[in-house]
């Protein structure tokens, strides 16, 4: 049968009437074979079974006229849903925005005993709730705790009376081939997932680089240096004694911010003390406030250019050093600089 004479003997691209639609799930109630359902009201398998899916619930074709979207589904008319259904809805969002469609739906026929399809939820959420789906971000309760929240105070009354300029942000991030040269995408055969084995840690290299960034006329917009493992306390004092007495990038007056890894307390008075003896200031972030570290913004740069241009040199550890070497390189430009300081609203 020609393509077009198989669309005109099961009617595609026609809105079928509520009692056609309701006769299939008829149908399928008396046990009809989905074939023998499609041949009865003249509609492809897969159709009969959407149908069977979105009114499967519904008594009647009334049910079925007031449930069925118009075509789109994106019509102000094909939505017949109370304000008590859409107040509960926008409590459920409340309480875990991250639930699919067939949850909401799910939930309304339990808790409310309301049919509604997953077009008329979405069209709630959207257009009357003004809920649209977007990435989820991570949040830390910790962060606004009225302890946090005062030593939150504390720091930025502190980097108020601070020159931005004299200001060097320091943290450590992890550099390997696991997490950095993971390949989003490959190759598999039509119809079979590209399965990838995850690696774990054990057995491979690690790169830890070590990192201060900086907006001070002069001197370089990025000082790093990077050790085969994580960065202990001692690798964290070998750092800053370097940077103060070998290659004199703190001097007197700089101010050094860090957060609250173990390790950067650990060694904490002698690294005071070495600091204090060089003029310069230690200051560290308050909990849970990473948005306040503009090096945050330099590692997810570094990390994305490492992926996207360097991920075969990631294969190895020699290579991999080279390649943090190349990044660092390419994306430590003081006019970025600027911006992450920016962004983190010391500028």
């Amino acid at each position: 049968m020609p393509l077009n004479a198989l669309g005109a003997h099961y009617g595609l691209g026609l809105r079928p009437a509520p009692e056609t639609m309701y006769r299939a799930v008829e149908l399928h109630r008396q046990g009809v074979p989905m074939s023998d359902i499609a041949l009865s009201i003249g509609k492809l398998p897969k159709t009969c079974a959407k149908y069977i899916e979105l009114y499967g619930r519904c008594a009647s074709p009334a049910e079925v006229a007031a449930l069925a979207p118009a075509r789109g589904g994106r019509r102000e008319e094909c939505v017949v849903m109370s304000g008590l259904a859409i107040s509960f809805l926008a409590d459920e969002v409340a309480r875990d925005p991250t639930q699919g469609l067939a949850e909401y739906e799910a939930t309304l026929a339990s808790a409310l005993g309301v049919i509604a399809s997953q077009t008329q939820i979405c069209y709630v959420l959207n257009h009357e709730l003004k809920e649209h789906m977007k990435n989820v971000t991570t949040y830390f309760p910790e962060r606004h705790s009225p302890a946090n929240l005062i030593r939150t105070q504390t720091y930025l009354n502190t980097m108020m009376a601070l020159d931005a300029g004299n200001v060097f942000f320091f943290d450590e991030t992890a550099v390997n081939h696991r997490g950095c040269a993971g390949r989003r995408r490959g190759r598999a055969p039509p119809g079979v997932r590209c399965n990838v084995e995850r690696q774990n840690a054990h057995g491979y290299y690690r790169w830890s680089v070590n990192c201060m960034l900086s907006i001070k006329a002069g001197c370089q917009p990025v000082y790093w240096n990077a050790v085969p493992r994580s960065t202990s306390a001692q690798d964290l004092y070998s750092f800053m004694h370097n940077a103060v007495h070998r290659d004199g990038a703190l001097t007197r007056g700089d101010v050094v911010v860090m957060d609250n890894c173990r390790t950067h307390h650990q060694h904490e008075r002698a690294l005071v003390d070495m600091l204090s003896a060089a003029g310069v200031g230690l200051v560290y972030l308050p909990t849970y406030s990473p948005h306040l570290n503009p090096i945050e913004l330099f590692f997810n740069t570094l990390k994305y250019h490492l992926n996207r241009h360097h991920s075969h040199e990631l294969r190895t550890q020699a290579g991999a050093l080279v390649a943090i070497a190349k990044a660092i390189t390419a994306k430590a430009c003081p006019m970025a600089a600027l911006g992450y300081y920016s962004h983190c609203g010391y500028l």
